[in-house]
Formats: C-alpha cells, sequence, structure tokens
C-alpha cells in the first residue's frame, strides 16, 4: 500500500494561476474607515444645529421675534417685556427639543443592543447600512417638515427612524469593532480609536498612557463647563471652547482601555453595550437637563452646566482610581505576546 506524504495533499489541487491573492493590508483598512466615518458623522451632525435653529425660530414666531433677538418695538412694555418673551421661546423650545432628542436616543437602546451583538457572528456590514438608512429618512423627514410647514412635532417621525436604525451608537459600535478586528491592543488601537472620534492630534501629541489622558479631558470638561455657566460674553463662550478640547478625548480613550478587557470575538458586544448604555444615559440627560434649563433660565441659566461639572468631579476621582488600579497591573498576557512577536 502507497505511504501518504505529510506535504501532500488529500486532494488534488486544480491546475490555475499561481499568484497569490492580493491582502489588503489594516493601514488602507482603516483609511477607508475613516473616510467613513468622517462622511457618516458630518452628515449626523450637521442636522442637530439645523433641527435646533429650526425649532427655535419657529417658537420665536409665534411670539413676534425673529429667533436671534428679542423685537423691541413689537413690546409694548420695551425691553423687560422682551427679555421675558425670549426667555419664554428658550424654555419652550428646550422642551420640545428635549422630547425630540429622548424619542431619537431611547428608541436606539435596544436596536444597539441587539445588531451590535450580532455582529460578531454575522459581519459588521450590515449595521452600518442600517444606520445610513436611517440618517437619509430622518433627512427626509427634516425636508419635507420645512417645506411643508409641518407641526415641529412632526420630527419626531424623523427621530424614531433615526433611533430605530440604531441612532450613532450602532454605527460606532461596528467601526470600534472593526477597528478592534484590524489593530492590536495598546497604543495603535487607541490611535485609531482616537482618529475615528476626531482627536488625532491628542492621540499624537500626547502618545502616553490612555488613563493619563483621561484624567487630564476629565479635568478639561470640568473647567469648561464651570466657565460656560458663568458666560456672559460671546468671547467667553468662544474660551470655553478652546479650554474643553481635552475633552473629547475621553469617550474614545475609554473605549481602547475597555476593549483590551474582552477576547477578539466579543468586540462587538463590547462595543454595543458601550453604545447603548451611552445613548440611554443621553436620553435620560436629555429628560433631566432639558427640565432644569426650562425651570432655570429666567434666572440661572447656567445651572445645567454647574449640574454637569458637578458629575464631571465625581467622573475625576474615578478616573484617578483607574490610574491607581491600571498602572499597577503587570501587562496582559495578550499585549506580551504582541510585543514579542
Amino acid at each position: 500500500m502507497d505511504t501518504i506524504e505529510e506535504d501532500k495533499p488529500l486532494l488534488p489541487v486544480p491546475d490555475g494561476s499561481t499568484e497569490k491573492p492580493v491582502i489588503v493590508r489594516p493601514m488602507y483598512q482603516f483609511i477607508t474607515l475613516e473616510i467613513i466615518g468622517i462622511l457618516h458623522f458630518g452628515a449626523l451632525m450637521a442636522m442637530f444645529p439645523i433641527q435646533q435653529f429650526y425649532v427655535i425660530d419657529e417658537i420665536a414666531k409665534k411670539y413676534g421675534e425673529d429667533g436671534e433677538k428679542s423685537n423691541v418695538d413689537y413690546c409694548p412694555k420695551g425691553p423687560v417685556f422682551s427679555n421675558s418673551t425670549s426667555n419664554i421661546v428658550q424654555a419652550e423650545s428646550a422642551n420640545i427639543l428635549m422630547y425630540l432628542g429622548f424619542v431619537g436616543t431611547f428608541i436606539a437602546v435596544i436596536p444597539i443592543l441587539v445588531f451590535g451583538s450580532l455582529t460578531d457572528r454575522y459581519g459588521r456590514k450590515f449595521p452600518l447600512y442600517l444606520s445610513m438608512v436611517g440618517i437619509l429618512l430622518k433627512e427626509i423627514v427634516m425636508t419635507v417638515t420645512v417645506y411643508k410647514g409641518l407641526s415641529l412635532w412632526f420630527l419626531a417621525l424623523g427621530e424614531f427612524f433615526l433611533g430605530i436604525t440604531g441612532h450613532f451608537g450602532l454605527f460606532l459600535a461596528a467601526m470600534m469593532g472593526m477597528i478592534a478586528d484590524i489593530t492590536t491592543p495598546g497604543k495603535d488601537r487607541a490611535i485609531k480609536i482616537t482618529i475615528l472620534e476626531g482627536t488625532l492630534a491628542i492621540a499624537v501629541a500626547f502618545s502616553i498612557l490612555d488613563y493619563t489622558i483621561i484624567i487630564v479631558g476629565t479635568v478639561s470638561a470640568i473647567a469648561s463647563s464651570v466657565t460656560l455657566a458663568f458666560s456672559s460674553e460671546d468671547g467667553i463662550v468662544y474660551l470655553y471652547a478652546v479650554i474643553g478640547i481635552m475633552a473629547v478625548s475621553i469617550s474614545p480613550l475609554l473605549r481602547s482601555v475597555l476593549s483590551r478587557l474582552v477576547s477578539p470575538d466579543e468586540q462587538g458586544s463590547l462595543f454595543a453595550c458601550i453604545g447603548s448604555s451611552e445613548l440611554l444615559l443621553t436620553s435620560l440627560a436629555q429628560l433631566f437637563y432639558g427640565f432644569i434649563y426650562k425651570e432655570s433660565v429666567s434666572y440661572l441659566p447656567g445651572l445645567v452646566f454647574l449640574i454637569t461639572a458637578g458629575i464631571l468631579v465625581i467622573e475625576f476621582c474615578l478616573s484617578l482610581v483607574l490610574y491607581s488600579i491600571m498602572s499597577s497591573e503587570p501587562v496582559s498576557v495578550t499585549e506580551t505576546v504582541i510585543k514579542v512577536s
């Protein structure tokens, strides 16, 4: 009986091209993801200020204002009555925007949990397509509402479509899963996740421990919130943006830290849980802050930012605990193997 050599295939290999398959390198894969992320979030974020300004403008028209400043000539009692009307416009607009935002973010929690956790098994492209469809439907609803002069509450239909398709959380969960698939745990993954969320300059410039940047970002967020709470001039508002520039690094770097704690086949479930929690807290925060602002706009409009600063102080303390724990632990086995190889 003829013996079969160990290096000989059991099945015959048909003659054909001997060229090796073309493999897309991770760098090119990431560049593609970056472009998709920029286009997606560009379209998504452009809708929020447009909707906000439209709601404020429509509410202002009800009270004879132009949506930009008080119309003193219209008000029979002069500037005092005009300022009171402006507060009413802000309160009513905040109330409508509060419920519109709640509809979109609260509904998105379930789709993110369901579809986000399935990306580990069935792929990560479907959530991307679904999120894009949601943005398209919301834009259609906004366009019809503006041109037909429909009720402001008709905008809730667009928020429903955006929420049922996962809002930004489902898209972000799928993108984070893709980045985790093509990167190694550590600085490489942290920088790429940071790029996706628009903070490349921070990641490259500081190239230090993720936990350190989280602490610095939290301090930046606290300082900017307090600054905005007491702002009374346009220049202070611009200063708020400068002071809070490091605050945007908190979210992506926390995702990077958490991604190291699970196996590669659980990345989708992890980012789905993060995304759903993010949307759930956002929906509840919109109700809470909207109510606070509506009640305090006449005497202390910056109260919501002071409350935010207080919450961030708690986060700062937790960040210090995280830093002390994680910096004292040895490097994980996974990261050691990667560095050695």
